[in-house]
Parts: C-alpha cells; structure tokens; sequence
C-alpha cells in the first residue's frame, strides 16, 4: 500500500499516522459530487451504516458491496463530524471500503458534494 492511501487512510479513520511515514498530509477539499455511477456509504457518530441510503450492518458492508451492480465502479464515503473519534462501525466499516477494489472517494459531509483531497509533501 502506497504511503499516500496509508495517510488517507489514518487520517478518516481516525488513526495515528505512524512516525515512519515519509510524508505528511495535506488536507483540502474540492467542489466534486459523487457520481452517479459511485455508491455512497455513510457511517453517522451512532454508527448507523447505510449504504445509498438503506441501513445495512456493519458486518454486511463487504457482501453489499459484491452485489452492486457492475455498473458502479467508485464508492464515496463520509462519516458524520469527520473531526471527532469515529465511531466502532466507522472503523470497522472503513477499511472493508478500502479493500473494496473500487476506487474511494472521501467526502467531508452526506451531501456528498465536497471530496476531501490529500496531498504528500
């Protein structure tokens, strides 16, 4: 795994980026909509999953995403105030998004209207 997605990682996930890591992360965010062809996984600070808006169990999130249709071929993600601690569920959601083998898209809210964009410097 690339230093790159290692800090994109840590950092929605709410982890410590270790101090080995070659890079450092700069954060913004640019105006992009998810796209129709992305499925939106969203994790509130309860830890309520859903997936495009229909409540799935944390545990179900790897098969959900097996049975999109092959026509999806990105999946967005947010989590409820990215700022704080996530949630178990999140952390636990997370890295089955990651895993995915579909490209990720991180986003700042569940508008899904602002991706969040890292940059190594």
């Amino acid at each position: 795994m690339t230093t790159e997605k290692w800090i994109r990682v840590a950092a929605l996930a709410g982890l410590l980026v270790s101090s080995a890591a070659t890079a450092q992360p700069i954060q913004s965010t640019a105006a992009r909509e998810c796209p129709a062809t992305a499925a939106r996984v969203y994790v509130t600070t309860a830890g309520v999953v859903t997936l495009d808006g229909k409540q799935v169990e944390p545990g179900d999130v790897a098969a959900e995403i097996k049975r999109l249709p092959p026509t999806i071929d990105e999946i967005c993600y947010s989590r409820e105030n990215g700022r704080a601690a996530p949630h178990p569920n999140a952390r636990m959601v997370f890295p089955t998004v990651m895993n995915s083998g579909l490209r990720v898209t991180l986003y700042t809210d569940g508008t899904f209207k602002n991706a969040v964009v890292f940059k190594a410097k």
